[in-house]
This record gives structure tokens, C-alpha cells and sequence, in this order.
């Protein structure tokens, strides 16, 4: 009896052997030793000379010595255990996965309950930073990035967050690699309140030799004047770290901060505001 017989007629060989096995567990503990013994045990019941079965206990007793064989065998037997698991213990495994999602469920819906009623997403929030993605898309504006996206569409605080953000274009140095480091020397070189800082989600900082960073300034006209000093190469501070720095632009166009038409007002506005300021005299 070879391996291939014993799993073409699924034959327990534990059980043959008298080996009480109830899961996976017991297989791992179960010894070369203990294999043996039980063998001894069932040999001496149903060896030919001392057995009354006849042919019978000549059958079970070259049973029992190949069922030895294979178990003793380290890597027939661990053949042996993984076929046995998937047949024996499949449905048993599976039960026991049931019961493990079933006590996490349950211990889920019981932490709900005490930290109170479930909070759904506030979906107008969602529809509403929708909205503001489709305008950027419309006006063909940069999403910004998405490795820390805001779901809140704008900072209630800075109503200009895109016409105060600068682009800065840097030397890969291990420094400027820090948020924080990074934070700090732009806002003592520049001389500026940073409202927020974040990296371009396209830096490969293995490879490439400049990265892009992306800084929030509090107002327009602190973005006009880091511009025209960059656009003059004559920094404020004199930092050194802006020996670094390969490029300062507007995130958006820069023609976006010049007005060169002259829109005619609407004669109604001009005459509200004639009245208004008669009023006040």
C-alpha cells in the first residue's frame, strides 16, 4: 500500500493506527515515537499468529505495517498531513473561520453601541468637493496632491489657497526631504507665514536629482514680493539655503496676477455708487 492507494481510497491511516487526531494541532504534536507505540499496540492485537480473524488479520496486519511505514517516514508523512488536513479538516477549518468572523462582527457592532449611534458620511461634503474638482478640471488647473488630499474643498481660512501657493523646484538633498525642515528653512529665507506645505506626489527621490514642493503663503501680496525677489535673484534674508532652491513659480499662471483691459463698469453700478457717495457727505 503506497501513498497514491492510500489517497485514491482516502484511507485514514491515524485512525487504522488508533490515533486519536481531532484537528491540525494534534498532528503537530503527534511523534515519530508515538506512531510507533501505537503500531506495537495494534500489531500485537492483529498479528497472524495470534489473531483468530484468518486471512482477515493478515490484511489489517499489512495495513497497519505500511500505515507505520508511511507515518515514520518524515517526508511521506508530512505528504501524507497535507492531504489529510484538506480532506479531514476542511470543513472543520472552514467552521472555525466562520466563527472567528462572527465573534469580530460581534464584537464590532458592540463597540459601535457603546461609543453611541453609527456616524454616516456627510455626502454633501463629498458632492461638494466633487464640484470643486470638476471646476478644476474645467479651468485646467493642477488637482494638487493626492497623497494628502483635503476631502474639504478649500480652507475656509485662505479663500486664495491656489493664487498664494508657489511652486519650488529643489535639489534632491536629504534635508529638504523633511516636512519640517523643509518648513522651516522656507519660512526664514523667505521671511513669510506658511499656511500649508506639501510635495508633488511625481518626486522619485531615489532617482532624481530636483524635487517639487508645493508652499501655501498667507496672502497675495507676500507671493508678489517673493516672485519679484526671486525674478531679481536678491533675496530678503540672503539664506544660504536658497543656493538650493533651482526655480520659484505661481502655481498658477502668472498672467493671472496682471490686469492690462480696462473693463468699462455698468452704468448702474457707477451710478449707485455716485449716489451713495453723495450720501455719506
Amino acid at each position: 500500500m503506497d501513498l497514491n492507494n492510500v489517497f485514491h481510497n482516502q484511507i485514514n491511516l491515524y485512525e487504522l493506527l488508533g490515533i486519536d487526531v481531532e484537528g491540525p494541532e494534534d498532528l503537530e504534536k503527534l511523534s515519530p515515537l508515538q506512531v510507533r507505540r501505537s503500531f506495537r499496540l495494534q500489531a500485537l492485537k492483529h498479528h497472524p499468529d495470534k489473531s483468530r480473524e484468518g486471512s482477515g488479520s493478515r490484511q489489517k496486519f499489512y495495513q497497519l505495517d505500511a500505515a507505520a511505514k508511511i507515518l515514520s517516514d518524515p517526508k511521506l508523512r508530512r505528504a501524507y498531513d497535507q492531504w489529510f488536513v484538506q480532506i479531514f479538516f476542511e470543513q472543520q477549518i472552514a467552521d472555525e473561520a466562520r466563527k472567528e468572523k462572527a465573534r469580530k462582527l460581534y464584537q464590532r457592532e458592540r463597540a459601535v453601541k457603546r461609543e453611541g449611534s453609527h456616524k454616516t458620511p456627510d455626502l454633501a461634503t463629498f458632492e461638494e468637493h466633487g464640484q470643486y474638482l470638476r471646476k478644476l478640471k474645467h479651468f485646467k488647473l493642477p488637482y494638487g496632491d493626492w497623497k494628502h488630499i483635503n476631502r474639504s474643498p478649500g480652507n475656509p481660512n485662505h479663500k486664495l489657497t491656489n493664487s498664494c501657493t508657489l511652486r519650488f523646484e529643489m535639489q534632491n538633498h536629504k534635508l529638504l526631504q523633511s516636512k519640517q525642515e523643509l518648513n522651516d528653512l522656507l519660512s526664514n529665507a523667505l521671511q513669510v507665514q506658511l499656511i500649508d506645505l506639501y510635495y508633488s506626489p511625481r518626486n522619485n527621490y531615489n532617482a532624481d536629482s530636483t524635487i517639487v514642493a508645493y508652499a501655501v503663503l498667507a496672502n497675495i501680496h507676500e507671493v508678489l514680493r517673493v516672485l519679484a525677489e526671486w525674478d531679481s535673484r536678491k533675496p530678503s534674508s540672503g539664506s544660504p539655503f536658497l543656493s538650493y532652491v533651482e526655480d520659484i513659480s505661481p502655481k498658477i499662471p502668472r498672467s493671472s496676477f496682471k490686469f492690462t483691459n480696462k473693463e468699462q463698469m455698468n452704468p448702474c453700478v457707477n451710478e449707485r455708487m455716485a449716489c451713495r457717495s453723495l450720501s455719506s457727505r
